[in-house]
């Protein structure tokens, strides 16, 4: 009671206490705050009601946005994104409230009430009055009472503080509480469930995957679309008839080339040896007889007639020979009828000398007869040698053939082989295909888990971000206000300090003025000096002590100054009472020295 009665109690001037209009100040601040943070959530818990979203002015761009999050999910549209994305705590607060106004509300209600402390601590040392001891002893009463009432003002700035702090973070929780039912209801209503977001997912791979394996794993015949498996099947059998009908081929072709050879080889031996049988049979055999019988037989007569016969045989032999050449041949050969005529004529006319010329065709015909089977060896050499020779060619040939045949056969098998291969690597690779579509699917699955843990915990931090961003600035502010109320405060204490040290040089002036009374009056005045000098040593140092602690917190700065400014109360009661003293002394002197006068 004592503290309202100090607030509101009007000096006998009719003036208003300073301590008054701070603390009317603080209240009508406080209850400004309260009427705006209550008239504002009405409209917010109105604005954020699910069918007034979208006609509200500064709700609708987020609205807008979180409505381009819809996708078309076959006959449904949906999002997969949560409505606390865009409709979060601290974009709502901050298009619907002036939220760093609210924040700085309590940091202002503290400043107010130091405000009003320094004010009246200005105003009670400003109001020290030292004409005389009475005036001295009630100046100095009003001055510890003024600080008291102006202490008071920090209590009621703290006060109120505290309570609109509680205020607010109690309807900050319930506006919280009433955007994440909206988010609830958003989520309910447009959000797709992730079991459906996995069947739709699933049908799109499903989807596609069939049309990849329609467009490059199935042909269309004039049968229908083929499966991989019937194509290749088909491949394979065809494959195997191809290898097949190659063999069969390869095997017919080295018998025909075969007996095709054997026949040629046998027809041409058979034709060379009927040529030389029908050669020696017809012309050498029949003159070898008639030379046996011509050595055989004896008597000239004989001889006569087997020349006779030879000169007819060398004729027909000539004639035949006219007949079968011409040119230049045929007439060397008639030069050649004309000597063996003439030797014919020589030996007719000659039969003396046919024991000679028996002898030179004995000769002869053994010379013929050498010739003749040397001829006959050499032809038969050779008809060997070649039949050698062809037959060599045939074997080589067919060898070739058959190496031909057998690297076919070896390419066919490894074509078969690798087709084998292709077949076995293209159901591997089939299954791998399966696998890695399985192993996608199950990805996409713990991919999608993670999308929405890794949303839970974005939430979480930008929640997290939004909170440390608010205190950020709260403490921004009360930084700033601190600052304000250091700068004050220093400003104060350097005023107040003047105005000390002003007194001081003024009770100097007094004192240099009194000297002239007597010596006891100037040493007790001097006495009066230094308790004085004492008291206001005490204030000083205490005023000190306080703008030191201000760089500290508030409730520091406030408890040390209350322990100096206790210090100094008692200080000065204690030098009031020796004042009292000196001024009782002071009073006896002067009767002294008037009586003596």
């Amino acid at each position: 009671m004592k503290i309202l009665e100090n607030y509101f109690a009007y000096p006998k001037d009719g003036s208003i206490p300073i301590g008054t209009i701070v603390v009317v100040i603080l209240l009508a601040s406080f209850i400004g705050a309260l009427l705006y943070l209550f008239v504002k959530r009405k409209k917010l818990f109105t604005s954020i009601e699910q069918q007034n979203i979208t006609s509200d002015k500064e709700l609708s761009p987020i609205w807008s946005a979180y409505k381009k999050t819809f996708v078309n999910y076959g006959s449904i549209t949906k999002t997969n994104h949560h409505a606390k994305e865009f409709f979060s705590e601290y974009a709502i607060l901050n298009v619907k409230l002036d939220i760093r106004l609210l924040n700085n509300v309590a940091s202002s209600l503290v400043g107010l009430g130091v405000l009003g402390t320094f004010l009246g601590l200005a105003l009670g040392v400003s109001s020290i009055q030292l004409t005389d001891s009475e005036t001295i002893k009630a100046s100095i009463d009003t001055l510890l009472k003024g600080m008291g009432a102006a202490f008071t003002t920090s209590i009621w700035g703290m006060i109120l503080s505290i309570l609109f702090t509680l205020i607010y973070k109690y309807k900050q929780a319930k506006i919280s509480k009433k955007i994440n039912e909206l988010c609830l209801l958003l989520d309910s209503e447009n959000k797709i469930e992730l079991q459906d977001l996995e069947v739709i997912q699933a049908e799109k791979q499903k989807a596609v995957i069939h049309e990849l394996f329609n467009e490059y794993l199935v042909a269309d015949t004039d049968e229908g679309k083929q499966l991989p498996k019937n194509v290749f099947r088909q491949l394979l059998e065809e494959s195997m008839n191809q290898t097949v009908a190659l063999q069969k081929f390869a095997d017919d072709l080295g018998e025909s080339i075969a007996d095709t050879l054997e026949a040629t080889l046998e027809k041409l031996t058979e034709e060379n040896g009927k040529q030389l049988t029908e050669l020696i049979e017809g012309q050498l055999v029949p003159v070898l007889n008639e030379l046996k019988d011509i050595k055989q037989d004896s008597g000239t007569a004989i001889i006569e007639t087997a020349i006779e016969n030879l000169s007819n045989s060398m004729r027909e032999m000539m004639q035949n020979f006219k007949e079968e050449i011409s040119g230049d041949t045929k007439e060397e050969m008639e030069q050649l009828s004309l000597r063996l005529s003439t030797v014919s004529d020589s030996l007719l006319s000659v039969p003396e000398t046919m024991q000679n010329v028996s002898h030179e065709i004995s000769e002869t015909i053994d010379l013929l007869k050498n010739s003749v089977i040397d001829n006959i060896t050499k032809a038969n050499h050779e008809s060997k040698a070649n039949s050698t020779e062809n037959k060599e060619l045939f074997e080589s040939a067919n060898t070739v053939y058959k190496e031909t045949l057998a690297e076919v056969n070896t390419r066919m098998d490894k074509i078969i082989e690798d087709q084998k291969n292709n077949l076995m690597l293209f159901s591997d690779v089939t299954k791998e295909v399966q696998a890695t579509l399985d192993n996608n699917k199950n990805l996409n699955l713990e991919y999608q888990q993670i999308l929405n843990g890794s949303k839970g915990v974005v939430e979480k931090i930008n929640s997290i971000a939004t909170k440390f961003q608010l205190n950020s600035e709260h403490l921004d502010n009360i930084t700033y206000s601190l600052t304000a109320s250091i700068e004050s405060h220093k400003k104060d204490v350097l005023s107040v300090s003047e105005a000390q040290n002003n007194l001081l040089l003024d009770i100097n002036k007094s004192i240099d003025k009194t000297q002239g009374v007597s010596e006891t009056y100037i040493n007790k005045f001097e006495t009066i000096e230094e308790g004085l000098q004492g008291i206001f040593k005490h204030l000083q140092e205490g005023l000190v002590e306080y703008q030191t602690t201000t760089s500290g917190t508030l409730n520091d700065y406030l408890v040390s100054f209350s322990t100096s400014l206790k210090d100094s109360q008692q200080g000065l009661s204690a030098i009031l009472g020796s004042l009292n003293e000196m001024v009782e002394d002071l009073t006896e002197s002067v009767d002294k020295l008037r009586k003596s006068k």
